[in-house]
């Protein structure tokens, strides 16, 4: 057991009152000014009472938690590496039983294969992974590619507008 530092302030104004307090075995008395020895003494007990209480309970309640702990492990070890059977509405077996790992595994293959079903999706035969995949190329173009061709189109317009001029001053050229 490791050492307990106990730090006891006691309260003479108490002990001159002849404050009531009970022991142990639940009786009460009350000190009357001249028996300090008793006075201090009870309240050194009741610190170190107290104190051991704490120290006490601490040390029981972190054993608790790791033989709970180590015996919860191995239950959800035993329990996650075994087979689970799904079961319908009512309980009853369906299909064959599987491990978490290949239950997880399906529902995830149905999740990213499957359309989705939503009311607001237009397009009912988009799966999940098309409509991420959608949606991460629309954000690349507006966020990233969307300047570079902004600024194509104004290079392209100016130089079909250049072009165009070129072409006016050469045939207004030749009219003359």
């Amino acid at each position: 057991m490791t050492p307990i530092e106990i730090t006891i302030t006691l309260d003479l104004d108490k002990w001159a009152e002849g404050q009531p307090y009970q022991d142990y075995d639940g009786e009460w008395h009350s000190d009357q000014p001249g028996q300090l020895e008793a006075w201090v003494a009870h309240q050194v007990a009741q610190v170190i009472a107290s104190q051991l209480k704490n120290e006490v309970g601490n040390k029981v309640l972190a054993i608790v938690s790791e033989l709970a702990t180590a015996q919860a492990e191995g239950l959800v070890r035993k329990v996650l590496s075994g087979p689970i059977r799904l079961t319908d509405s009512y309980g009853m077996p369906k299909g064959e039983p599987k491990t978490l790992m290949e239950l997880v595994s399906e529902q995830a293959g149905k999740i990213l294969s499957q359309p989705r079903d939503d009311r607001y999706n237009y397009d009912r035969k988009v799966t999940l992974v098309q409509q991420l995949i959608r949606d991460e190329v629309d954000k690349a173009f507006a966020g990233e590619l969307k300047p570079v061709i902004d600024a194509a189109k104004k290079q392209a317009k100016d130089a079909v507008k250049n072009r165009a001029a070129e072409m006016l001053a050469t045939e207004m050229e030749r009219t003359r």
